[in-house]
């Protein structure tokens, strides 16, 4: 009882807020979303092109490796003498 009457009270502190303070009215832009979305899609990018270097680097250097460290040095499943 007592998460609902919490609950409920935010509601309507929320709702008399919004009456009482009222965000302002912005402008749109145009050109924000558009740099953003760039953005994100260039981070995509590079990421994908990080991954795929690393996993491409891993493969060159493939064999019978159970781990590879972070200079993608192979760790071999058996030591060899």
């Amino acid at each position: 009882m007592f998460a609902g009457l919490f609950i409920l009270g935010g509601v309507v502190l929320a709702a008399l807020m919004d009456r009482f303070h009222r965000d302002p009215v912005y402008p749109q832009s145009v050109i924000v979303p558009r740099v953003a979305g760039a953005g994100l899609v260039l981070i995509a990018i590079l990421g994908t092109l990080v991954f795929l270097t690393g996993t491409i680097a891993l493969l060159d250097k493939e064999g019978s490796c159970i781990a590879a460290n972070t200079d993608f040095e192979c760790i071999p499943a058996v030591e060899t003498r």
